[in-house]
């Protein structure tokens, strides 16, 4: 389990949210609700375009969280804070490593 897995679901014929659906309820424990799908796809998206253009304001970028959910008592949480708390290095890797491509979603 864990980051070789998650390259794993990088090299599968699905999206992105139906990867990290895989990666969430099966890699991470405890599992994490599909609920956040959407931020991760998001913070993804955000490091992925901060690394290629350079734009490293990105990796602070806020996202809105779902419902109730806080992070640190914020309803927003940070791309890059997102990238490392829900285990998503791995698809930020394989995206710049052409393995996906943001086009791809």
């Amino acid at each position: 389990m864990g980051y070789q897995t998650a390259v794993g679901f990088t090299s599968t014929d699905t999206t992105l949210e139906e990867q990290l659906a895989m990666h969430f309820a099966g890699n991470c424990y405890p599992p994490i609700p599909r609920y956040m799908i959407p931020v991760g796809v998001e913070a993804i998206h955000n490091i992925v375009e901060a690394e290629i253009c350079r734009d490293y304001e990105l990796l602070d970028k806020p996202i809105n969280l779902p419902g109730e959910v806080t992070f640190r008592g914020e309803d927003t949480v940070s791309s890059i804070d997102a990238v490392e708390k829900l285990f998503l290095g791995a698809f930020v890797d394989g995206m710049l490593m052409g393995e996906t491509s943001i086009e791809e979603e």
